[in-house]
């Protein structure tokens, strides 16, 4: 069933989203967040159900392609949506691309301090539209993206001290500048339903993809990555997203600090070239 659209541009506390938000990455990120969150009956009624908030943005959106819940001309920061609570659902039957939110089940989440990163490029985007547009099917989707990147195995299936299910050994090179200090894991989908089922011992790629900012007091810089596992020879499958914790104390001064710190991380760690379908 897909909603009106008076209902679809406000909240369960009846707050206008549109109103409140000129910016159309925000608004479209607050929207989304809303709308994960409702118990639909099927799993195909994912994108129909926000299909008439669309509608409304394609008329005051200046540009950009609607994909699976995705815009093109905003796809390097929609890419950042994390599940709400440490997904424990299967993967949905429904054929979206993986990198895309309706890909879980679960809640999804945007950080408002989420920046993205200097170094991350988008190669390409591909895909084939099923129509209607403003419901956003799409098939034989990819998305490539060129980034500083970490290689990871999975070490065990403890739960996190946030409640994500996975614990990585992640692998850092050791004439890295940033070795970093923790991480955590949040998962799209219950990892060990997957086809195959994730086990411990198994390699992922980690992509790194933006940072936390306006966080002053905070002891470390945070940054976000994608978790990746290799479908076939360098294409991709998106698994979740790990937030990776980096001591600050040497970039504590100068207003450069940002571009300091990217510069070391871009300096002592590969880059990579990954297509994502």
């Amino acid at each position: 069933m897909t909603p009106s659209h008076t209902n679809t541009s406000r909240n369960g506390y009846g707050i206008n989203v549109f109103a409140l938000n000129d910016d159309p990455v925000k608004r479209w990120h607050a929207l989304v967040t809303i709308y994960s969150r409702l118990k639909l009956t099927y799993e195909s009624d994912r994108l129909p159900a926000i299909a008439a908030v669309v509608e409304r943005e394609i008329e005051v959106r200046s540009g950009g392609v609607y994909i699976a819940g995705m815009w093109s001309n905003s796809v390097l920061k929609d890419l950042s949506w994390v599940t709400s609570y440490g997904s424990n659902f299967s993967r949905p039957c429904v054929q979206v691309p993986t990198w895309a939110w309706p890909a879980t089940k679960d809640g999804v989440v945007w950080s408002k301090r989420d920046q993205v990163l200097p170094s991350l490029a988008l190669v390409d985007l591909s895909f084939t539209r099923v129509w209607p547009v403003h419901v956003g099917e799409v098939k034989d989707a990819s998305v490539t993206l060129r980034g500083v990147t970490y290689t990871a195995n999975i070490s065990d299936f403890r739960k996190s001290r946030y409640g994500s299910p996975t614990s990585f050994d992640i692998h850092v090179p050791p004439d890295a500048k940033l070795p970093f200090k923790d991480s955590d894991s949040y998962p799209d989908f219950d990892w060990k339903a997957a086809e195959p089922p994730v086990s411990v011992g198994d390699m992922f790629l980690i992509l790194m993809i933006s940072i936390e900012t306006g966080a002053p007091k905070r002891p470390c810089h945070t940054l976000c990555g994608l978790i990746l596992r290799e479908v076939t020879r360098d294409v991709f499958e998106k698994m979740g997203r790990v937030v990776m914790y980096y001591d600050r104390r040497d970039y504590e001064q100068g207003p450069d600090w940002e571009d300091r710190f990217h510069h070391d991380l871009v300096g002592s760690l590969p880059i990579r070239e990954v297509k994502i379908i």
